[in-house]
């Protein structure tokens, strides 16, 4: 036949009844393994939460000219160019810097002082019946 497809129908000049996939399966997919496995081979390792803060921490005390430098390099890993272009966004900058200060350093303790007629509360006593006493 033709354009060496043995599945055209002169007919219609198409290989594949309508809805029908010349691939059904798909391509297979990589397992997670094999995917890590090429990356450590390609020299790409694991990123560790010490890192993500020290590269906020760090990015935090750029200059703006710096930040524009490290968000356009492609040199740059994802995590420090996605950093940086935050930091650099216009328009909800204390949210931005709120997100990212609570991301290095966690949110900040919130306390609440519970008192009662003015006073602190020194104890509380708990009284637990027992249902099995008739």
């Amino acid at each position: 036949m033709p354009g060496g497809h043995g599945n055209i129908k002169p007919e219609d000049g198409r290989p594949f009844k309508p809805g029908q996939s010349g691939n059904p399966a798909g391509r297979p997919r990589k397992m997670i393994s094999q995917v890590l496995k090429d990356l450590g081979d390609a020299g790409i390792e694991n990123v560790t939460k010490q890192q993500v803060v020290g590269a906020i921490e760090t990015l935090l005390n750029c200059t703006q000219a710096d930040l524009e430098k490290y968000a356009k390099d492609k040199a740059h890993s994802v995590l420090i160019r996605m950093v940086a272009r935050h930091l650099l966004k216009s328009g909800d900058n204390e949210k931005i810097m709120d997100m990212l200060l609570n991301r290095a350093f966690g949110k900040p303790d919130q306390s609440t002082d519970v008192t009662s007629g003015g006073e602190k509360i020194t104890g509380i006593e708990f009284v637990i019946k027992d249902d099995t006493e008739d």
